[in-house]
């Protein structure tokens, strides 16, 4: 009565609900069916049911990792609960002529999909009304050729609909595709203003935001606004199937983690028209329930506040309570500075976060003081020092080899200004380039300055 099963029910763990309650969730079919199955069938399926992650990991690490999501976050990433099994069946059953007549894409008709629209609506009716919402959006949007373009044999186990995670998701990330190659071009000075980037302390997949660094104004300009709503709808569609993906593989509702930094975020950074825009990317982002399970915003002020009051009015209740904001001196828990980089108060100095060294991050000097800025090298790396400073400045740069010797390579009173190359470096078995602003010399005002590290390809591009 209620269709054909289609995912995997997640075992005998206990499962707790969205307002904290603990049950029996449903047990696990040895068939290779993939569903989830009520708890009768569960029963009667199979003598000695067993959690999907047994084989994977230890239960221990199972239960805390869970018991953080929730503690930390407030996200439910159980499986279902005895309750919730019950009605994802409902919903199966009045959305039966639905579900029969769309593609049968399992990140798009199975229980994990229910199981999120159940999850941010909170009740069967309100699920069921979302969900037909959905399937209109995706309709007029023309999904079904969005994922046409993203899911290829390139990204497919052989002989399955299973990505290979790795190949997907360097392959196929709206950001490098060519199609979009013109906003990266014209708008964005060739380095993109978001990447995903490793995983937090629960193993969600992080992706770092440099707002500032979207130029919406630029993007407006250069007429390329539909294309920029057009590859936010790439977006969506890529991290529905990548944490579908990562759901099926972990036996938990796996969400994405969005760090955002605020930095140089101002009225004239977002106007009428870069708010008209905003509000059609978040049209889209209310068709995907339960995919966010934090957004950390960073470098937050007084003026970013303000504009947040008058964004918020375009994106969704669920998408709102999962904000969390920090300010300038921020230290957000659950990311590892290993896992990020630089400009987010990170270690990292992987290929990609060098690429992001290329936005510039901004700092602030009070009267009398002196501030360091230290950022991590890797080895064998060329890279050159660029510097905009608002007012007259006293600035030093050294690096620290791993071996504990120092090289001096810059230190002057800088003019305000742009100084594209103030310092350069080969940095051998790499360590770290320390950058000292120094404002205490004579100074009755404080001082403002930007710096930005380029590497590689990038001295290139920028003429250096």
């Amino acid at each position: 009565e209620y269709g054909a099963p289609d995912l995997a029910v997640m075992g005998c763990v206990s499962s707790r609900d969205s307002a904290g309650s603990t049950e029996a969730p449903p047990c696990r079919s040895d068939e290779p069916d993939d569903d989830f199955l009520s708890a009768e069938d569960c029963s009667a399926a199979s003598d000695e049911p067993r959690s999907v992650m047994e084989e994977e990991v230890p239960e221990e690490w199972r239960e805390s990792d869970l018991e953080y999501t929730w503690d930390m976050y407030k996200f439910n990433g159980r499986p279902p609960s005895a309750e919730e099994a019950a009605q994802i069946l409902a919903i199966r059953h009045e959305l039966r002529m639905e579900l029969a007549a769309i593609p049968q894409h399992p990140e798009l008709i199975g229980d994990w999909k229910l199981l999120r629209f159940l999850r941010g609506h909170r009740t069967v009716e309100g699920a069921c009304a979302a969900y037909r919402a959905m399937l209109a959006y995706r309709r007029d949007r023309e999904v079904e050729r969005v994922r046409a373009d993203l899911v290829d044999e390139s990204v497919l186990l052989p002989g399955s609909n299973r990505l290979r995670l790795e190949e997907f998701r360097t392959q196929k990330w709206p950001y490098s595709l060519g199609k979009f190659e013109p906003l990266l071009r014209r708008a964005w000075d060739n380095v993109a203003p978001c990447v995903q980037h490793g995983a937090d302390a629960v193993n969600s997949p992080l992706t770092f935001t440099y707002f500032r660094h979207y130029h919406l104004d630029r993007v407006i300009e250069q007429g390329l606004s539909d294309l920029w709503v057009e590859m936010s709808l790439y977006c969506d569609v890529f991290f529905d199937l990548l944490l579908h993906e990562l759901s099926l593989s972990t036996g938990r509702c796996i969400a994405r983690h969005d760090v955002v930094d605020c930095d140089g975020v101002g009225v004239t950074t977002v106007g009428p028209s870069a708010m008209s825009l905003l509000g059609k990317i978040a049209a889209s982002a209310e068709q995907y329930p339960e995919m966010i399970l934090r957004t950390s915003a960073v470098n937050f002020g007084s003026v970013q506040m303000v504009l947040f009051n008058l964004v918020k009015v375009f994106l969704p209740s669920q998408t709102l309570n999962k904000f969390a904001i920090y300010g300038t001196d921020f230290e957000f828990t659950g990311v590892s500075p290993n896992d990020r980089p630089h400009k987010f108060k990170g270690s990292c100095c992987c290929p990609l976060c060098q690429q992001m060294a290329a936005h510039f991050a901004s700092v602030h000097v009070d009267s009398g003081d002196l501030h360091t800025e230290t950022v991590e090298i890797a080895a064998n790396a060329t890279l050159a020092v660029e510097l905009k400073t608002g007012t007259d400045l006293k600035v030093s740069a050294e690096f620290v080899a791993r071996d504990g010797r120092i090289t001096r390579l810059a230190s002057q009173r800088l003019r305000k200004g742009l100084h594209p190359a103030f310092a350069s470096l080969e940095s051998g078995q790499g360590g770290q380039l320390l950058l000292r602003f120094d404002n205490g010399d004579a100074s009755w005002f404080s001082a403002d300055a930007k710096y930005r590290i380029l590497y590689g390809n990038h001295l290139e591009s920028y003429g250096r």
